[in-house]
């Protein structure tokens, strides 16, 4: 099996503070991986990092082989579910699902279909023309799942991305998500502080 993400020493110092020890880490293709841990333990910075948001104070990454230390966001074929969920306020539901697809110039018919299954895949098929303000924030982590998991990235990181659903909603995401896992054959970097 071969590594599709490998860091070594990478860190992330500001100013005196130490946002990330210096950590090594190898991640299999198609593995799914969780970083479990106390909030403040660097699991978000580490998950920045590995999808260019934000530029590591030291050390190396490497995706596939290569050194993409400092390559950029959009080069990296990474996908990230945010704990904030970060929608385009001023999108509906489907334009927000959609927008990863229309970056990437899918057909008109393929796309549809694509944020169809999205929809359905996190239940939120009759919310399509709502606005992310008009959505409980339940429903907008739901939204960010299916914006992520509807282009299929080769990287799919999550941080904490079933922390504002209700207990029934987050065994059902967790399923989608293993099934997803599954099906996609993508590696999954999962960060949490939850040990259930």
């Amino acid at each position: 099996m071969t590594a599709r993400l490998q860091t070594r020493a990478i860190s992330k110092h500001y100013d005196s503070v130490t946002a990330l020890s210096p950590t090594d880490l190898d991640v299999m293709d198609g593995e799914f991986l969780t970083l479990l841990g106390p909030s403040g333990s660097g699991k978000t910075t580490l998950l920045q990092i590995l999808a260019g948001l934000v530029e590591p104070s030291g050390g190396s990454l490497f995706i596939n082989g290569k050194d993409a230390t400092h390559t950029a966001a959009g080069e990296r074929g990474i996908g990230m579910v945010f704990q904030s969920y970060a929608l385009f306020p001023h999108l509906s539901v489907w334009e927000n699902i959609a927008y990863p697809l229309r970056m990437r110039k899918m057909d008109k018919a393929a796309m549809t279909a694509a944020v169809r299954d999205a929809l359905e895949m996190v239940q939120m098929g009759s919310y399509a023309n709502r606005l992310p303000r008009e959505l409980s924030g339940g429903q907008q982590q739901r939204i960010a799942l299916a914006r992520c998991f509807v282009y299929k990235p080769s990287v799919i990181l999550l941080d904490e991305p079933l922390g504002a659903l209700d207990k029934k909603l987050r065994e059902h995401m967790q399923s989608e998500i293993r099934s997803l896992h599954k099906d996609l054959g993508a590696t999954f970097i999962y960060v949490t502080h939850d040990q259930e």
